[in-house]
């Protein structure tokens, strides 16, 4: 099980009292209604940006308008993983956890950990991953709820995922 396999059966399952963990298979039938529904549930609870928003905060203050030079910005960047971009029908969000509050800028850890998770790859997984109380964080907190205080505990459990998962 992977990406957003995981996600749907700590997130589906598990608060309704269902029996499944990590390592069980959603039925196939059900699998992509739940799938939906974990998505609409993130969208819903994750603020997220538009891609002139997002290219504003990667360039620190450009205005889009002015070119395309911040959508080049967002390409490389996610490109290369290093920002979640989750595509919505025909629109691209980025999760507003990503940038900095005060500088707006790309937060140079959830870059490191977003190409550790191959994010390209696997947005919602990696979005799942953010956003979801982590068993390894005291107090049931999520990994994007340490950006303000704990970063430094971040890459060293995103390589905890990947030596569980290969």
């Amino acid at each position: 099980m992977e990406g957003l396999d995981i996600v749907v059966a700590q997130t589906v399952y598990a608060p309704i009292g269902g029996t499944m963990d990590a390592n069980e298979r959603v039925d196939a039938r059900h699998h992509e209604s739940f799938v939906a529904m974990i998505k609409l549930r993130m969208l819903e609870s994750v603020p997220m940006f538009t891609s002139a928003e997002a290219g504003t905060r990667v360039l620190g203050g450009w205005n889009y308008e002015l070119g395309t030079r911040t959508i080049d910005e967002l390409v490389t960047f996610n490109g290369n993983g290093s920002l979640i971009e989750i595509r919505f029908g025909n629109t691209k969000l980025y999760p507003a956890f990503q940038f900095d509050p005060l500088t707006g800028r790309l937060i140079g850890v959830v870059e490191r950990v977003n190409q550790l998770l191959r994010s390209a790859g696997d947005p919602w997984g990696v979005l799942g991953w953010w956003t979801q109380p982590n068993a390894w964080i005291s107090g049931d907190r999520s990994p994007s709820e340490l950006l303000a205080s704990e970063q430094e505990v971040l890459v060293p459990l995103a390589k905890g995922v990947l030596s569980c998962t290969g």
